[in-house]
């Protein structure tokens, strides 16, 4: 069940048109704090992270103005989920792999595309892990080339029997294992190849996949992550609870 915590449209469409679209959600089933926002790049000025409280690191602060607007709303999108869950004008640092280094006790991720930020957070008395991943549908001859990047012959041949086009399957698996990825980084520290998952189970129909990690201290552990689909871009993301121990 998800409770509307605050829809900002029509505010921020008149006053602050960079964030062209906001909505606010509380998961009371999953414990998530969620953000949906639209931005518009083309309106981006470098006074809006003091508009926003937000403040500009330097390694963004000499980036093409695409990266800082993304990264502006993104931070954005980040500062409305954590104060949500009581976690108020905090910064958010970035790793030494670019990663958010989010608050102690708080799982949380980040994605957008160029127009579009999602942001999901949750305390982690209640999860163990989270990761959310946002993309546009890739074309067929992108998907073509990387289907043996994405996906194992035993992937290949389990996900045959999908009734999808390549395009839309392959984009759905990317972004699974790219929530997977973000989701377990904490713990892990490093990026992970496609090839350090496995997705063992897929249901369209349900909106569900199933997956496992081949690396070390996550092999009896089972990832399920939801996605949902729209014309242009599709959303996948991952919460939950590790079942071993050692890991919590």
């Amino acid at each position: 069940m998800k409770k509307m915590l605050n829809n900002k449209a029509d505010e921020i469409a008149c006053c602050e048109p960079f964030i062209l679209q906001e909505t606010l959600l509380f998961d009371l089933d999953a414990k998530i704090s969620i953000f949906y926002g639209v931005f518009d790049c083309a309106q981006y000025e470098l006074q809006l992270f003091t508009q926003y409280g937000i403040s500009l690191p330097s390694v963004i602060e000499g980036s093409v103005i695409k990266r800082q607007a993304e990264f502006l709303a993104g931070r954005y999108g980040a500062m409305r989920v954590l104060a949500e869950i009581g976690y108020d004008n905090l910064e958010i640092p970035i790793g030494s792999y670019r990663n958010p280094i989010w608050p102690e006790g708080v799982v949380a991720s980040i994605s957008h595309t160029d127009s579009q930020i999602v942001c999901m957070a949750s305390l982690k008395v209640d999860n163990d892990y989270l990761g959310v991943d946002v993309e546009v549908w890739l074309e067929p001859k992108v998907a073509m080339e990387i289907k043996h990047i994405v996906l194992n012959e035993r992937e290949r041949m389990f996900l045959s029997k999908c009734n999808l086009s390549l395009s839309r399957l392959i984009s759905i698996c990317f972004s699974a294992k790219e929530s997977l990825f973000k989701a377990v980084f904490p713990y892990v520290n490093k990026y992970l190849d496609f090839s350090d998952s496995e997705i063992i189970g897929f249901s369209y129909k349900n909106r569900s996949i199933t997956m496992r990690l081949n690396i070390f201290g996550f092999k009896e552990e089972v990832f399920i992550c939801s996605f949902s689909v729209s014309r242009d871009t599709l959303l996948t993301q991952i919460v939950g609870r590790f079942t071993s121990d050692k890991l919590k």
